[in-house]
């Protein structure tokens, strides 16, 4: 019996006449997107339009939306993940000095956010919008968020039960989402705050926000720390 022909599949081919900068072009593009709209808000035409481009670069480079959102969301990571490791590394954490040395642990991990924030970068400030958005979506929670953000997480916490080391890991866990959530919100500048002091107080005035963070992270970590089984309620 004659087997049918099977013609190998044809394999995408580098659209004609790329510019060498092209996938960053699109990585931005589909970044600034997805920052002001969320993922679902945003097709895939629209970003290659917005990046001068054909529908043909996105499948070339990334394959599909998913692909190229997890992309968008890894890009920056990355660097953030390893410089908030770098300052971690260089803390010399006392658990007699239980205030000061929090306020360093605090400082490194918001540091890396800050010095992008500050350098009015727009591309950074679009990061910081769309993390602020996934990080409480439960979607990308297992396919984004943990492999990329997990272990960062774990180390923090470590260093965060050696200021207070009879505190338990429950607690400094609560405490991490906590401080996590603040510093979120607040390099999200999403203008909330302008709104709700009617002008006096901006998002954008990010060392006058960042002090009033930094206090309300500090004293908040300490009080986790120093209560066991924060997790559980009374009565």
């Amino acid at each position: 019996m004659k087997l049918p022909d099977i013609k190998p599949k044809k394999a995408i081919s580098k659209p004609q006449t790329e510019r060498p900068d092209l996938r960053e072009q699109i990585l931005d593009a589909a970044e600034s997107l997805f920052a002001d709209r969320g993922y679902f808000g945003v097709s895939v035409r629209e970003i290659t339009d917005a990046a001068s481009t054909r529908l043909a670069a996105v499948n070339y480079h990334f394959g599909t939306k998913e692909a190229l959102f997890t992309e968008v969301i890894e890009r920056r990571s990355a660097w953030l993940n390893e410089e908030r490791l770098r300052r971690l590394a260089e803390l010399d954490l006392d658990p007699d000095r239980p205030e000061a040395s929090a306020r360093l642990l605090i400082r490194a991990f918001y540091g890396p956010l800050l010095s992008r924030f500050e350098s009015g970068e727009p591309g950074w400030m679009n990061y910081c919008r769309l993390i602020s958005q996934i990080a409480g979506v439960q979607l990308w929670m297992d396919e984004i968020v943990a492999p990329l953000f997990d272990e960062i997480s774990r180390r923090y916490v470590e260093a965060m039960i050696s200021i207070k080391p009879k505190s338990s890991r429950d607690d400094a866990l609560q405490a991490y989402q906590f401080i996590l959530s603040c510093t979120l919100y607040t390099f999200a500048d999403n203008r909330r705050i302008d709104h709700m002091s009617g002008g006096r107080l901006s998002s954008r005035n990010i060392s006058v926000t960042l002090k009033a963070m930094e206090d309300f992270c500090v004293g908040g970590l300490l009080s986790c720390l120093r209560v066991q089984g924060i997790g559980k309620l009374d009565g």
